[in-house]
């Protein structure tokens, strides 16, 4: 259980480098990848279902919109709404969440039966986007 919130962690680690290398640039600057990309953040990815190298076998890293609540909220109060949503989508999908994110970004990890119900889930009006979680080497804890 450890190792896998360790490699949640990396994957939000790694997010955060990708932010702070395409900060400095406008959109102007960025490339167009079609009418879509203008309403995007620098953080989304060009499909709501992203694959990885490496996957874990039905573990799913879910990123939700900004606004299912708000940053100025108490962290008591973002952990739950963020929890309710995770919650819900584990029981409608059969899955299970266990590592809830609510400070560099809104989301959770999951495990679910298949690929299949990830994708939906990537479907829903809260949802940025639904990730494969992938190993990226043995965390050190340093």
């Amino acid at each position: 259980m450890r190792l896998l919130t360790n490699y949640a962690i990396a994957t939000l680690v790694a997010l955060l480098v990708f932010q702070s290398t395409t900060s400095g640039q406008t959109q102007e600057s960025r490339p167009e990848s079609g009418p879509s990309r203008t309403s995007q953040t620098p953080f989304t990815p060009p499909s709501k279902f992203v694959k990885k190298e490496n996957p874990i076998p039905n573990r799913y890293i879910v990123v939700l919109k900004d606004d299912i609540v708000s940053d100025d909220a108490p962290l008591k109060v973002r952990r739950a709404r963020v929890r309710a949503i995770a919650r819900r989508h584990a029981r409608t999908y059969h899955g299970k969440f266990d590592y809830i994110y609510e400070t560099a970004l809104k989301g959770y990890a999951i495990q679910l039966p298949n690929e299949a119900a990830a994708i939906s889930i990537s479907k829903l009006p809260e949802v940025r986007w639904v990730e494969e979680d992938a190993a990226y080497g043995v965390w050190s804890g340093r």
